[in-house]
């Protein structure tokens, strides 16, 4: 389970870098395939996944990880930092 859904994770990365190095005529075909891939990847999470692993690990458990991920320097969620790829604003837009 975990090998499948690590590997739709690098398919929807894929697809996301050939997104923003599509040409303007690919970026429609593009962006339904990704919207697609991530409703199937979200659906599988939400229904397979994150109910077998609350069984397996219990409530007490999994909210320990969230901690440890949320504060985690690399993690999106507890990141200092702003990623390169989309910086944050320092000033409203025009």
């Amino acid at each position: 389970m975990i090998v499948f859904t690590l590997g739709d994770h690098l398919a929807l990365r894929r697809l996301a870098r050939e997104l923003r190095a599509a040409a303007p005529t690919a970026v429609r075909e593009l962006v339904a395939a990704l919207e697609e891939k991530l409703a199937e990847h979200l659906a599988f999470e939400e229904r397979t996944l994150f109910p077998a692993l609350q069984e397996e690990l219990g409530c007490d458990r999994l909210a320990a990880l969230g901690a440890e991920l949320a504060n985690h320097d690399g993690g999106r969620r507890g990141a200092k930092e702003p990623s390169p790829a989309r910086p944050r604003r320092k000033e409203p837009p025009p």
